[in-house]
């Protein structure tokens, strides 16, 4: 019985903290939008839902706060929070150069690329020009890998859309 009201009393207290968070442009000015769902959101920013959502205080008392930065950039489109005075606090506390180099990178790389959203355009503007590209021809058609290694990583594009990447050594 007393995990059932601790159940009950914890649903309560998430629905009532869920309902006190707005979604706020950078700027601090709330969010306008017709869509109150976070991937709705994004897909207002970017038709592709290519967006980092990004929890700036988690485990550390507010793991409502979220900033959705546009995917492989410290560029800020919107920020979920309880508390309007945390804004920018919260995107401040985003280092790009840091993501570039953890697994969560990897891991939001796997993702977007299983989506097959990854185009050639997209990536020039978030990653710039690669350092070096290269044309490789196959018996199953012709490839480009895009060569990174400042991130540690090499794009391989097919017909314009990165179809996966290659680990590299990072340079230091």
């Amino acid at each position: 019985m007393r995990i059932l009201i601790t159940s009950v009393l914890l649903c309560f207290t998430l629905a009532s903290m869920a309902q006190k968070a707005h979604v706020y442009y950078p700027s601090g000015d709330l969010y306008q939008g017709n869509s109150h769902i976070l991937e709705q959101i994004n897909k207002e920013f970017d038709e592709h839902e290519r967006i980092y959502h990004f929890t700036p205080f988690a485990g550390r008392g507010d793991d409502l706060t979220t900033v959705g930065f546009l995917l492989f950039t410290d560029s800020a489109l919107w920020v979920q929070t309880s508390r309007k005075t945390v804004i920018d606090s919260a995107i401040a506390a985003f280092d790009l150069k840091k993501f570039f180099q953890s697994n969560e990178f990897r891991i939001e790389l796997d993702a977007f690329i299983s989506k097959g959203v990854l185009n050639r355009m997209f990536v020039e503007s978030t990653l710039g020009s690669p350092e070096k590209k290269r044309v490789i021809k196959t018996k199953e058609g012709e490839f480009d890998r895009w060569f990174y290694p400042h991130l540690g990583i090499d794009l391989i594009l097919e017909k314009d859309i990165v179809t996966h990447y290659i680990p590299v050594e990072t340079e230091n």
